[in-house]
């Protein structure tokens, strides 16, 4: 329709929280026009992780990065040892195994292939949208973006914490939205809201964490809206 206009959206962690995911898609009035980032953690903790992952699978419009409960995923079926096996569980990820090993083999190996072909960001509107953030000390102000980029390890975008979130990015033109933490644990407050700094942004607030008072959170990134579920 002449005049409509069509938003980019930014929510991650979602972790198997399927209902407050479909909640969330209906709040922002989600379109098939629309575009939505997911920044990595879809999976593990929550009640539904395989049934949200496989949505995500059929929509052309929702794009996925890799986080780290996918990759502890991929390492554990890659290499199904004692070890990994007991680090990705610890993590919750017995609840998305026991989906994921009840779905047939051809459900099971596109699941695979989607999730290890996963991008680790991407560059959206000045900003980089990634799951744990980036390694600052890679960060070369010389270069362009796209070649700082290139410098930083699947390990520093996905499971990177304190090195970033309490230094400075070193990039001039783009803010690093990112989620992988929760942020009670950057500024301790609740109700969790979305965390901002001159030079990042984090937007996990615990969806999966009720006793936290943990929420869905996302951003509009044409006007910076925000929205809870």
């Amino acid at each position: 329709m002449k005049g409509e206009i069509f938003m980019d959206y930014v929510t991650g962690d979602i972790h198997g929280c399927f209902d407050k995911f479909m909640k969330l898609l209906k709040k922002i009035k989600f379109s098939e026009k629309d575009n939505l980032y997911i920044i990595g953690d879809v999976i593990d903790r929550g009640p539904k992780p395989i049934e949200t992952l496989q949505y995500i699978m059929k929509q052309p419009n929702i794009y996925m990065t890799l986080g780290n409960h996918e990759d502890m995923m991929l390492i554990y079926l890659n290499e199904p040892d004692d070890f990994n096996k007991r680090i990705w569980f610890q993590n919750g990820g017995n609840i998305t195994y026991d989906s994921f090993i009840e779905l047939n083999e051809i459900d099971r190996k596109e699941i695979v292939k989607y999730l290890s072909e996963l991008p680790l960001y991407f560059i959206k509107n000045k900003k980089i949208l990634v799951h744990a953030g980036i390694e600052p000390l890679k960060i070369d102000t010389t270069k362009s973006i796209e070649e700082n980029m290139k410098l930083q390890t699947k390990d520093d975008l996905v499971w990177i914490r304190d090195e970033f979130i309490f230094s400075k990015t070193n990039l001039s033109s783009h803010i690093v939205i990112f989620g992988h933490t929760p942020v009670i644990h950057i500024n301790g407050r609740i109700p969790m809201k979305i965390w901002h700094d001159k030079d990042k942004i984090g937007i996990d607030c615990g969806a999966v964490f009720s006793f936290y008072d943990g929420k869905l959170a996302c951003i509009r990134l044409d006007d910076m809206k925000e929205f809870y579920i």
